[in-house]
């Protein structure tokens, strides 16, 4: 009997003296080139997969009988591909498609949505570190959030019978945050191991509260892409030039005073680091680099994660496993709330609704409870 197929996935190709590569491998088809090198471009090869799993699928609609891996299809083409949310939603069709994809939509159940979380949970993370890690059941849940967002779609737009989602318990808000002087002891574990890239990447995240993913990709000028800083108004835009706002807010914001002289040292180091690489280029006889773009960077090269940097300097420093870069936003809104800021202005500048302030954030305001307990 033969083995039953198990389907498109990632396998990461290892050859003496070559750099090691992502490629896709089908059962009946060649092997398919991604076009990421490097243990560390994972990310970006799930969403090869998932364009790969998109283009191959050509939905069907058969009432209950209708495949889960149709119903995906139909909801990146027809809505999530050209959403701001587009990359997220491709990883998590890839990672869905793995257990749902030969189910149709009378699988969809409680029992068979539980089993998709433990299936996830038991799966490990593919990571560059040596760190045993698997997928949280957060993961597993957002991932499930996607489901039911294009079983709705489905629903909606194609009149496929209408199925809900059981999701697991939603975890508590973390409340895990740096002390001043935690966070001096990060930024002085990268400065010894000459993370550059980190110190930014911390500053700037204590300073602006900015989400993980928009700190990775604000640059210096204006663009379509992602957000960028503006010296000379003292403005912080999170979103790039024509980009739609999403769930996640991204509000432009003043940027705090004390931020603003290492952002101008930062930008006379990076215009000094491009003259010195496109002096190289000259030397080579080879085409020179564009100018370095992302505040972020390492050697000039927008970097996508930071994760075994920061995961050294954490160690550096003395901290534990639960200081995660996102700990950067906790931080910063709870020292502004420790400062007395006032909570509607906290909520606009941060980027986030009044009551997951007040939910999350708000006993460390100094006006919390503070008539109730006679003050």
């Amino acid at each position: 009997m033969p083995r039953p197929s198990k389907g498109p996935r990632l396998y990461l190709v290892k050859r003496k003296g070559r750099t090691p590569f992502w490629i896709i491998r089908d059962t009946g088809s060649p092997d398919i080139g991604t076009g990421c090198f490097g243990p560390d471009r994972g990310a970006d090869a799930e969403k090869a997969l998932a364009d790969y799993i998109a283009s191959k699928h050509r939905p069907r609609i058969e009432g209950r009988d209708t495949l889960i891996a149709d119903i995906l299809v139909m909801y990146y083409r027809g809505h999530a591909e050209r959403s701001p949310s587009g990359d997220l939603a491709r990883m998590h069709i890839a990672a869905l498609k793995g257990f749902w994809g030969a189910r149709t939509l009378a699988d969809v159940s409680g029992q068979s949505c539980r089993a998709y979380v433990a299936q996830r949970t038991r799966e490990r993370v593919k990571s560059s570190t040596k760190a045993v890690r698997y997928v949280a059941e957060s993961t597993a849940r957002r991932e499930l959030v996607t489901l039911g967002a294009a079983l709705r779609y489905a629903h909606r737009e194609y009149g496929v019978p209408l199925a809900l989602v059981t999701l697991p318990r939603e975890p508590e808000p973390k409340d895990r945050w740096l002390t001043r002087k935690e966070a001096a002891a990060m930024i002085r574990a990268a400065r010894a191991r000459g993370f550059d890239h980190i110190e930014r990447f911390i500053r700037l995240g204590l300073y602006t509260g900015t989400r993980h993913g928009a700190l990775l990709g604000l640059q210096w000028m204006p663009n379509t892409t992602g957000g960028w800083v503006d010296l000379e108004t003292g403005l912080l835009y999170r979103r790039g030039q024509g980009q739609a706002e999403t769930k996640k807010r991204r509000p432009t914001s003043r940027l705090h005073r004390r931020l603003i002289p290492y952002l101008r040292r930062w930008k006379a180091a990076d215009d000094a680091l491009f003259e010195k690489l496109r002096e190289k280029a000259r030397e080579a006889g080879v085409e020179p680099p564009p100018a370095v773009r992302h505040i972020v960077h390492w050697r000039g090269e927008r970097i996508a994660k930071e994760r075994r940097a920061w995961a050294i300097c954490v160690k550096d420093a003395g901290l534990g496993p639960d200081v995660t870069p996102h700990v950067l936003r906790h931080t910063a809104v709870t020292w502004a709330m420790q400062r007395g800021v006032p909570i509607y202005e906290a909520a606009g500048y941060y980027g986030m609704s009044v009551k997951t302030l007040e939910r999350v954030y708000g006993h460390h305001h100094p006006d919390f409870q503070r008539k109730a307990a006679g003050g």
